[in-house]
């Protein structure tokens, strides 16, 4: 009689012109403790380097396989990741981070144990000169429905709008695939899998690196692609999930103000737009500050650029600017 045969893992990886990291990123990803994966790396039009080093892994795993394309960005090259999989379950690594050897068995255990639909850990910041943990809340094991998966995304604490923190059930893309030229492609993804898992697990265990960039186009480009989606998530959590309205209320907020921080952060060329996004939070703010502030904990710094923003936006972008000067970074990455 023939052995069970484990679930099977599809990790998409894609690449583009990331020739100094992308060996790191296969490694780590080559020796996870868990063995049974299907390694989908995506070459969307490198110039340089990437598909040889991919190719040279090739040779040496035949868990790999390598899909080439023409240059159509991250959320392109996922898709085309997504339309070849064969596994039961689905995850995502950025070509040039990587993720602790057992990462993907940590994933697929708590997922089995809890028969969830979605596995979630937490990560680190790579900085470049040294990673630092999230703020996440430490030591959280935690098992929930969709209703209490909108609350959490969108309060302090615990798992952001990202994808390669988290495993998917396969079906979960059944429907759905990235949005295709947008930035922050990846809310409606972990909207959706939220509203379309019966059965979240959360794990805080930060076991993914993150590596920032300053190139990175999400850090150097504005678009209001992800407070649409939010604004769409708090629709949907009003229709079918009312009793965490409040949550995704505030996690609204929490897009508004990080739309007013990247605003500030960027070159002064459209101040009409960047003054309705600012007046946009304010009145949101000074209409529901009250309200949240009863019933979520907001961590001081966040407590401060809303009231900032909310009432005394004047000052906000001079003490913005002087603390990331001082490098303090949980100014600017606000939305985890």
């Amino acid at each position: 009689m023939k052995g069970i045969v484990p679930p099977k893992i599809s990790i998409i990886v894609p690449v583009y012109n990331v020739e100094e990291y992308l060996g790191s990123c296969l490694d780590s990803i080559i020796n996870q403790t868990y063995s049974n994966l299907e390694i989908i790396v995506v070459n969307d039009g490198s110039t340089d380097n990437s598909l040889e080093i991919a190719k040279e892994y090739m040779k040496r795993d035949d868990r790999i396989k390598i899909i080439e394309k023409k240059n159509g960005g991250l959320a392109s090259a996922r898709n085309a990741g997504l339309d070849e999989v064969t596994g039961d379950f689905i995850g995502f690594v950025d070509s040039d981070d990587w993720i602790n050897e057992d990462m993907y068995k940590k994933l697929l255990t708590n997922a089995l144990k809890e028969n969830a639909e979605l596995s979630i850990v937490s990560f680190y910041r790579d900085f470049g000169n040294g990673v630092r943990k999230t703020e996440n809340i430490p030591n959280q094991y935690l098992v929930f429905d969709s209703a209490d998966g909108f609350k959490y995304v969108n309060i302090h604490g615990y798992f952001g709008i990202v994808v390669w923190d988290k495993l998917f059930k396969s079906n979960i893309f059944e429907n759905i695939r990235f949005e295709v030229g947008e930035i922050g492609e990846d809310y409606p993804i972990i909207y959706h899998a939220i509203d379309k898992a019966s059965k979240i697990v959360y794990d805080s265990e930060p076991l993914y690196y993150y590596r920032l960039r300053a190139n990175s186009i999400s850090h150097s480009q504005f678009s209001l692609f992800p407070l649409k989606s939010i604004h769409k998530m708090l629709d949907l959590v009003k229709e079918k999930y009312s009793k965490v309205t409040i949550f995704a209320e505030y996690g609204y907020t929490r897009g508004l103000v990080a739309a007013v921080t990247q605003l500030s952060f960027l070159e002064k060329n459209n101040d009409v737009f960047r003054k309705n996004i600012r007046k946009m939070a304010s009145d949101n703010i000074k209409k529901n500050y009250k309200k949240y502030s009863k019933i979520i904990r907001i961590p001081f710094v966040r407590k401060m650029q809303i009231i900032l923003i909310g009432w005394f936006p004047i000052f906000y972008y001079p003490l913005l600017n002087l603390g990331y000067k001082m490098r303090n970074s949980k100014l600017f990455n606000f939305r985890t």
